[in-house]
């Protein structure tokens, strides 16, 4: 959905992966009515943390399942024991109170929209799935739609 640039690098520059699943469908809303403001919620997989991330869960709910009630899972990869919890902290938090991962994605919103001063306020979430994300996305437009 973007022009061809041309580069000497042997390499493509991709923005991080909740950015391109939601500026799929954002960027020909944008071409069509015009963003004001950005809401996006993510839903992030262990997947999203590596190998260590899936596996760290996976030992995680069973040992949460096979262990005696009220047993936690220890946790070394996620800010939190991840299996049957949700985790609203992905990477460190900023001086904003956003993380790292949020401002990502707000970063990469502006840069590939073309809008340096585009409001976007993200909430990133780790879920105990070990693949897929989601997104919830809601949108101020220029237009009506």
């Amino acid at each position: 959905f973007l022009p061809p640039q041309k580069a000497k690098r042997k390499f493509t520059p991709t923005p991080n992966c909740t950015t391109a699943i939601g500026l799929m469908a954002l960027y020909p809303l944008h071409k069509q009515f015009g963003i004001k403001k950005v809401f996006m919620s993510t839903y992030q997989a262990a997947s999203g943390a590596g190998a260590e991330g899936m596996a760290e869960l996976f030992n995680g709910v069973k040992e949460v399942v096979n262990g005696p009630e009220g047993t936690v899972a220890k946790n070394q990869i996620f800010a939190h024991p991840l299996p049957f919890n949700l985790i609203p902290h992905i990477d460190v938090f900023q001086d904003n109170l956003y993380t790292k991962e949020e401002m990502k994605v707000t970063w990469e919103c502006r840069k590939i929209l073309g809008l340096p001063d585009l409001p976007v306020s993200c909430t990133a979430v780790r879920i105990p799935t070990l693949r897929a994300h989601a997104e919830a996305i809601t949108i101020e437009t220029e237009r009506p739609v």
